[in-house]
């Protein structure tokens, strides 16, 4: 017997009824932009770009499939974390005030700032003609002195005969014959149709009022009047007093008293 479990009979009474597959798992299309390193299906790996330059920096890094953390924890550490060469401090010491910028002075350039061992008999000799035409050049000066002594008149004469201190001589002008003065004139290209009548404007005058003034008064100066302080009122124990004033007349009003306007 193949199978033991059929001792166990089947829970199904109809053996025609066929068992429903498992469902099958629906994978839903992603949408996301970003990019995948697993090409295409379609993708044909002999027409691929060769020349595509790899990705360097953060991309590199994020792209690195043996990187990471997990990876990293069975790797050991390097031996030397520099490719430099290690050097004592000896023999730096001994290179360090040595030219490294790789340039190096000719031959023609030496010969030109220091001289050419070549020609040095005939600069010597170049260098002994010019010493003696020097000394012959200051024993002709010593032997003929210059004086720089001058009289007055010879001064006068030498002021007067420069050009700057010649006087200006006038320029003769020939005269001309019918000569005519021309003048310019303003050509009008359009004669205005109307003409503009400026009005002036008239200035303020001062106008000034002259007349005489007169005061005149004939009546007699009046006479101070009294005040009384107790006006109006009884002392104590007494009778108020009459007021002096009390019989005076008031002045008539006169135009004669007032200033006339002549």
């Amino acid at each position: 017997m193949s199978n033991p479990f059929d001792l166990l009979g089947n829970d199904v009474e109809d053996a025609t009824i066929v068992a429903p597959l498992p469902p099958k798992e629906i994978v839903k299309h992603t949408t996301s932009s970003k990019k995948s390193d697993v090409p295409p299906p379609s993708a044909d790996p002999s027409r691929a770009n060769k020349n595509r330059p790899k990705p360097t920096g953060n991309e590199a890094a994020l792209k690195d499939r043996n990187g990471g953390r997990k990876n990293n924890k069975a790797r050991d550490a390097p031996a030397e974390t520099t490719d430099a060469k290690k050097t004592s401090h000896a023999a730096r010491r001994a290179t360090d005030r040595q030219s490294r910028s790789g340039k190096v002075d000719t031959d023609k350039k030496v010969r030109q700032g220091w001289g050419d061992n070549k020609k040095e008999v005939s600069d010597e000799a170049a260098a002994e003609a010019d010493a003696a035409a020097e000394i012959e050049a200051d024993k002709a000066t010593e032997e003929t002195p210059v004086s720089n002594k001058k009289s007055l008149q010879d001064y006068l004469n030498e002021n007067n005969s420069s050009e700057f201190n010649k006087a200006p001589s006038a320029k003769k002008v020939d005269q001309l014959e019918n000569a005519e003065l021309l003048v310019k004139k303003e050509e009008v290209y359009a004669e205005p149709t109307k003409v503009k009548n400026l009005k002036s404007k008239q200035l303020k005058s001062k106008q000034y009022l002259d007349f005489d003034v007169s005061f005149a008064d004939d009546q007699s100066a009046a006479k101070p009047r009294k005040f009384d302080n107790n006006k109006g009122g009884p002392k104590r124990g007494g009778k108020p007093k009459a007021s002096k004033n009390a019989g005076e007349q008031k002045p008539a009003v006169n135009a004669k008293n007032f200033p006339s306007l002549a």
